[in-house]
């Protein structure tokens, strides 16, 4: 959303977020880590949001937490509701908001 300037959940170009940075950013405690500050970014036409870390927040994930491995990143949990493929570690279904079982 940030790089392409358009929603990947309905393909709208109407996104706010960057010019109101100061209202929206919220500080967070991460567990183990230093303060990181998120940023929001929305999609004014279906609501979908994405976050975005600042960069000193960012630079604590890269030095402290281990990437994901390919074939994690590419595991997905069936939603028993609807049916739809979700990432594996997501707790709600992107499609239907259903809470999701673990893996």
């Amino acid at each position: 959303m940030l790089k392409a300037k358009k929603c990947p959940n309905c393909g709208s170009t109407s996104i706010v977020g960057p010019h109101l940075l100061e209202r929206l950013a919220v500080a967070i405690d991460l567990p183990g880590f230093y303060t990181a500050t998120l940023t929001a970014l929305s999609c004014t036409d279906c609501g979908y949001t994405e976050l975005y870390s600042d960069y000193d927040g960012l630079a604590n994930l890269r030095r402290l937490v281990k990437p994901l491995s390919d074939e994690e990143a590419d595991a997905q949990v069936i939603c028993s509701r609807c049916g739809d493929a979700a990432k594996s570690g997501m707790r709600f279904c992107p499609r239907c908001k259903t809470l999701l079982d673990s893996i």
